[in-house]
């Protein structure tokens, strides 16, 4: 799979571009591509954590959820399964 690369010109603080050549061993596209990586990955595990407590405070989905359970529970599919 061959990669895209985008090259733009940004503007860094001295101090963070000190601490960048500091951490970068050599390579700061790498690095600061790592790290807005992790960012990202950060944001998206917050925003799924975000999602599932509304998901578990919206008691009519609880409910819902209950009644697919029962239905669920109640045999279907079982015919069609060999290994029982």
């Amino acid at each position: 799979m061959r990669r895209t690369v985008v090259k733009k010109t940004i503007s860094l603080r001295p101090d963070v571009w000190e601490y960048v050549s500091s951490q970068a061993q050599g390579n700061a596209s790498a690095f600061i591509n790592e790290a807005l990586s992790e960012y990202r990955r950060q944001q998206l595990h917050k925003a799924m954590v975000r999602g599932y407590q509304a998901m578990a405070s919206d008691r009519r989905l609880a409910e819902d959820l209950i009644l697919w359970d029962t239905t669920l529970l109640d045999g279907l599919g079982d015919e069609d399964n060999p290994s029982r």
